[in-house]
C-alpha cells in the first residue's frame, strides 16, 4: 500500500510543476493560490457530505488543523510562488527538495524526534543526485538580486512547508481524521491566502484561457486533493521524514516531462544524478519497510 502511495505522490507532485507554469499571468499568485484550494475543498466537502463524514471536532483539534493550513497550504505556497516569478520552476523543483532535510531538522528541534541517519544519508544523496541533474541550469544563471531573491523565497517557502508536514504528522496522532484535516485545513489555507491579497491589494480577477482554467483544476484535483490526499496518508503511515523524501523524486518526473515539452537534454553528469537519487531511493524504502 505504502508503495502505491509512495508512486503516486510522485505522479502527482511531479506533473504539478509543469501546471504551475500557466497560473503565473495576468491573475495574482495570491488569488491563484486561493483558487487552487477552495476548489479543492469544496470537492472534499462534497465528498464527505455523499460519504456521510461528519466534522464532530474539539476546539484544540480545529486549532491544529488551523495551522496546518497556515504554514502547509498557504505561507509555503505564497512564498513558492513568489520565487517562481525570478527563479525557473526546474530550479524551484530542486530547491523545494530540501523540505526533506527541514523536516528532519525541525522534527528535532521542536518535536523531539530521533534522526534516523538511513533517512538522512538518502535524502542527502538524492539532492546531491538532484544538483548534478540540474547542473546546465545552474551553470546558466548568474547570480544577481533576482535570483538571490528568488531562491531566498523558494527556501522560506519549503521551510514553513516541512512545518506543516510535521504539523499533519502531530495531527494523525491526536486522531484527527485525514479527509477532514484536508478539506479544513485547505479551505482554511485558501482564506489565509486571500486575506494576504487584500492586505497586499490583489484584486480578485479571473483568467478565462483555456491553459489557465485546465491547469488550475488539475492542481486543485491532481496535485492537490489526489496528491496531498496520498502524500498525507503515507506520511501518517511511515512518518513526515521518510514521506518527505518524495518531493527529492519528483524533480525527476517535472525534468522528463521538461525532456518532452521543454527539449531538456541529457549528459554524463545528469544521468549519473538520476542514478544517485534511485540510489537514495533505495536506501529509504529499505529503511521504511525493516
Amino acid at each position: 500500500m505504502n508503495y502505491i502511495l509512495y508512486f503516486g505522490v510522485i505522479l502527482f507532485w511531479g506533473s504539478s510543476w509543469f501546471a504551475i507554469k500557466f497560473q503565473l499571468g495576468i491573475v495574482p499568485e495570491t488569488i491563484s493560490i486561493a483558487y487552487r484550494f477552495y476548489i479543492a475543498s469544496f470537492i472534499l466537502i462534497i465528498f464527505c457530505f455523499f460519504s456521510k463524514i461528519t466534522f464532530n471536532l474539539r476546539l484544540n483539534q480545529i486549532k491544529w488543523i488551523t495551522l496546518q493550513g497556515f504554514f502547509l497550504f498557504s505561507l509555503n505556497y505564497y512564498f513558492i510562488y513568489l520565487g517562481t516569478n525570478f527563479v525557473k520552476t526546474g530550479l524551484v523543483a530542486v530547491i523545494f527538495s530540501t523540505v526533506s532535510i527541514f523536516v528532519l531538522i525541525n522534527g528535532i528541534i521542536f518535536f523531539k524526534e530521533k534522526i534516523n541517519n538511513n533517512v538522512l544519508l538518502g535524502a542527502l544523496i538524492g539532492i546531491f543526485g538532484l544538483i548534478l541533474i540540474f547542473n546546465k541550469e545552474l551553470q546558466l544563471y548568474a547570480f544577481n538580486n533576482e535570483l538571490i531573491i528568488g531562491i531566498i523565497l523558494c527556501l522560506i517557502g519549503t521551510y514553513f512547508a516541512s512545518i506543516g508536514m510535521l504539523i499533519s504528522q502531530r495531527n494523525h496522532k491526536n486522531n484527527i481524521p485525514l479527509v477532514q484535516n484536508n478539506t479544513l485545513s485547505m479551505f482554511i489555507g485558501a482564506t489565509f491566502v486571500l486575506v494576504i491579497a487584500n492586505s497586499t491589494g490583489n484584486k480578485i480577477i479571473f483568467d478565462f484561457d483555456i491553459k489557465y482554467i485546465s491547469s488550475l483544476f488539475y492542481l486543485s484535483i491532481i496535485g492537490s486533493v489526489l496528491g496531498f490526499g496520498f502524500y498525507l496518508k503515507l506520511l501518517n503511515n511511515i512518518g513526515a521524514g521518510k514521506a518527505s523524501y518524495v518531493n527529492v523524486v519528483t524533480p525527476i518526473l517535472a525534468l522528463f516531462i521538461s525532456t518532452l515539452y521543454e527539449n531538456y537534454t541529457w549528459d554524463i553528469l545528469n544521468s549519473f544524478g538520476l542514478i544517485l537519487v534511485i540510489f537514495g531511493n533505495i536506501i529509504i524504502f529499505r529503511k521504511i519497510y525493516d
